[in-house]
């Protein structure tokens, strides 16, 4: 039998590593096995802190979306929103905002540099993460991170998905864009598949003025996100030829064969 110690570390494992949105769920599945509540009492607010910086998770503050992440964080319940100049505290299991309030100090590095790429970053992500939010957050005069982070939760439909992406700017003779995009979804109707794609990508552009500083660098991660986005769709494509044709007996039991031609219109592909 495993000791605490052992439940305590294989509990961790199972909650961090728990699908996109689906944290409670691993969690009541968790309870119903292991037992033994003082185990969850012990682990459960790391494991929270951990999932929800690591997730990128999108709150909400009024009607301002706030990120919840590493780069963010002042304290393991408080956040810097920097579009804002607020600092949130945020209740981990419940995943809700219980006040706010103005920074006391300014955001460091040139703000107004700045403001140029959280203008030209609020313009993409309403383009293509609709659903999702983007900020920039200063580290030094030379040093800014981008997170866009976007999640599409259908429970209903039994299918959860989450984009993040997390890009590093470094602004000297040129500027240097080092970013790091990870994409995952879980389908759970009648089955357990997970896609988990991890990637980083590292490209310079030009210099210049604040605002074509902000231009290029939007361009460029634009220009990255929509190659990965292509790569992905061939990924797809493929499905049919090679993965599912894998995961499936040569006929079913009907005894007729699969008309892989028409895979699109398979349920688990919509």
């Amino acid at each position: 039998m495993a000791s605490e110690s052992e439940k305590t570390k294989i509990v961790t494992t199972f909650l961090k590593d728990s699908p996109p949105g689906e944290f409670n769920n691993v969690l009541k599945d968790c309870r119903e096995v292991v037992g033994d509540d003082s185990i969850f009492q012990e682990c459960l607010p790391i494991c929270l802190h951990d999932y929800n910086t690591e997730q990128l998770t999108v709150v909400m503050d009024g009607t301002n979306p706030v990120i919840i992440s590493k780069y963010t964080e002042q304290s393991a319940q408080e956040f810097i929103d920097p579009v804002n100049k607020k600092v949130v505290t945020f209740d981990h299991l419940s995943k809700q905002i219980t006040s706010s309030q103005p920074l006391s100090s300014g955001l460091p590095g040139n703000d107004s540099l700045r403001q140029a790429l959280q203008k030209k970053l609020d313009n993409y992500a309403k383009e293509f993460y609709p659903k999702g939010a983007a900020i920039v957050m200063p580290k030094d005069n030379n040093t800014y991170t981008i997170i866009i982070s976007a999640a599409d939760f259908k429970v209903a439909q039994f299918s959860n998905g989450k984009w993040r992406s997390e890009w590093t700017i470094t602004v000297g003779s040129k500027v240097t864009c080092e970013g790091r995009i990870r994409v995952q979804v879980h389908y759970f109707e009648d089955a357990n598949i997970q896609m988990h794609t991890d990637t980083k990508k590292k490209v310079t552009c030009n210099g210049g003025s604040e605002d074509q500083i902000a231009q290029n660098v939007i361009k460029e991660i634009k220009n990255i996100e929509d190659t990965f986005h292509a790569e992905l769709d061939k990924i797809f494509a493929t499905l049919s030829d090679n993965c599912l044709k894998a995961l499936r007996r040569q006929l079913p039991i009907s005894r007729q064969k699969i008309n892989w031609a028409n895979w699109k219109g398979h349920k688990m592909m919509k």
